[in-house]
């Protein structure tokens, strides 16, 4: 494992409290081997072909876009079906994964700064009596619960995509699972695509969100950016429409490298330069109180 990647999550939600990070680190390694994580990757769930997600996209930092269409789980039907704890432990086996393709990119490119993922939940589909039973939600609350213990502000911004009004109950009780730097990346849009889109777009570059939305997107997703691109032109000189411009057809590919950079509610009014020392400071000493109480290799 790329222990840095690892250890920046922890730092980050202890607000660089290093014995806490510790503290919550030695929970998890515990709780990972007795739920035997290390070897979900490879287990084969049947209930996945039920649960579609997707994990194949970059977003304009070089984080990984993780999309979950969870509007198209029958999560009720699974649970009068006795399949609960199998769709807990698939909800489990996609953030490792998730976790596994964040830690590839940091180790491909470890100047940048990949510590978390882009997330977008489409909930078109979504229902009360489907998504909202006495079971799904004993199941998803355990499941919200662990995924924040174990792999904490794994998500950067977190999307909820055609939301219904009936979501609303639903995110606050999401909301209460999560840590509050989590809480302040969620962002919930209805049914009005243009919106969702136009927003989506700040994150991830033009064709990456043509597969991430599917079939149908890639008109509206022209349309707006092509207005966007209208107002540009606006409100810019030449010099800086050339360079937007260069920019667009490179998709996002090329970023400024900043090593750890930090988000800026995460942490005080500190220089960018200050917070990159903390971290420098702080990943190397929280390895060493790790590696002195018990070995870890994942």
């Amino acid at each position: 494992m790329y222990s840095s990647t690892y250890l920046i999550a922890f730092l980050r939600v202890c607000k660089l409290d290093i014995n806490s990070a510790k503290e919550m680190i030695l929970k998890t390694m515990k709780w990972r081997k007795d739920h035997k994580i290390d070897e979900i990757i490879n287990e084969e769930l049947q209930v996945e072909k039920e649960l579609p997600y997707y994990l194949s996209e970059i977003d304009r930092e070089g984080r990984p876009v993780f999309s979950v269409k969870v509007g198209q789980w029958d999560v009720r039907k699974l649970a009068l079906n006795g399949r609960a704890s199998e769709v807990y432990r698939a909800g489990l086996k996609m953030v490792e994964i998730v976790a596994n393709k964040i830690r590839h990119l940091a180790k491909q490119h470890p100047s940048k700064n990949i510590t978390q993922t882009t997330s977008i939940v489409d909930l078109n589909g979504y229902s009360w009596k489907v998504h909202a039973c006495s079971e799904c939600i004993t199941m998803f609350t355990k499941m919200l619960s662990d995924m924040e213990a174990h792999w904490p502000g794994i998500s950067a911004k977190l999307f909820f995509i055609n939301s219904p009004r009936i979501f609303e109950v639903a995110i606050t009780v999401i909301k209460s699972f999560l840590d509050e730097s989590t809480k302040n990346g969620i962002i919930t849009f209805g049914f009005d695509r243009q919106e969702y889109t136009i927003e989506l777009l700040k994150y991830i570059p033009e064709k990456a969100l043509e597969i991430v939305l599917g079939k149908g997107s890639e008109t509206l997703i022209n349309r707006v950016t092509t207005n966007q691109e209208t107002r540009k032109h606006r409100h810019h000189d030449k010099a800086y429409r050339t360079f937007i411009d260069d920019k667009n057809e490179e998709f996002g590919v090329e970023h400024q490298e900043i090593v750890f950079n930090i988000e800026a509610n995460e942490l005080s009014n500190s220089s960018n330069d200050l917070k990159t020392k903390i971290l420098q400071i702080s990943v190397p000493v929280l390895a060493y109180l790790i590696n002195t109480n018990l070995y870890c290799t994942w």
